[in-house]
């Protein structure tokens, strides 16, 4: 699942900082959210901006942040796919961005450009994660640092990106049963959610 959906995902988000402002705006829109109703909230979004909603408190803070800095957030990602920026600095970077905790900023990197992972509540359930660990809290740029290194030790310690995203999508799928089919479904809204065609039934069938 990670392998087909995450490869599109990533070849479309390094396009443009526009789409790296879509990919982030989703990310924002899960938090404490349902999986399923995401696509809707996002559409919404688009076609609303600031008067969506769906947008409110950190959400609202985050658009507008992202509006003035989505080129800045791009290019920090893209030099850390080439291997220029370490995953921390890019880690932590990520957490600077209004309501993006260590968890959702490691969720834009296993988007964007296939590093790191999203331990939220589910993982923190499945793997018996103590959720304050994965605070960041108000720290100095050099204990933030510090914190952003221990979360991508953690996820590799949980059997790294692939793993996370595909037991992630397996779990919300046994959860959920009246939303999704199963894990791959779960797996290929990641895609469908931002416009980008998921892997068809009989590609699916004979892959």
């Amino acid at each position: 699942m990670f392998v087909k959906h995450q490869s599109k995902i990533m070849k479309w988000a390094m396009k443009n900082a526009d789409n790296i402002f879509l990919l982030i705006l989703m990310v924002s829109l899960s938090i404490r959210q349902p999986w399923a109703v995401i696509g809707k909230q996002l559409q919404d979004v688009q076609e609303n901006g600031m008067a969506s909603k769906f947008l409110f408190g950190s959400k609202k803070e985050l658009y507008a942040y992202m509006m003035d800095n989505k080129q800045d957030i791009f290019d920090i990602l893209k030099a850390t796919k080439a291997g220029k920026v370490s995953q921390a600095d890019c880690l932590y970077k990520l957490t600077q961005i209004p309501g993006l905790g260590l968890a959702k900023a490691g969720f834009v990197m296993q988007l964007a450009i296939g590093m790191a992972g999203c331990i939220d509540s589910h993982n923190v359930t499945m793997y018996g994660v103590n959720p304050n660990a994965l605070k960041m809290g108000k720290v100095k740029a050099e204990k933030a640092l510090e914190k952003a290194k221990m979360y991508l030790e953690l996820c590799d310690k949980l059997g790294g990106t692939e793993k996370l995203w595909d037991n992630w999508c397996n779990f919300v799928a046994t959860r959920h049963p009246k939303h999704f089919e199963d894990g791959y479904d779960v797996s290929a809204r990641h895609c469908s959610y931002l416009g980008i065609k998921p892997q068809s039934f009989m590609e699916r069938l004979f892959s």
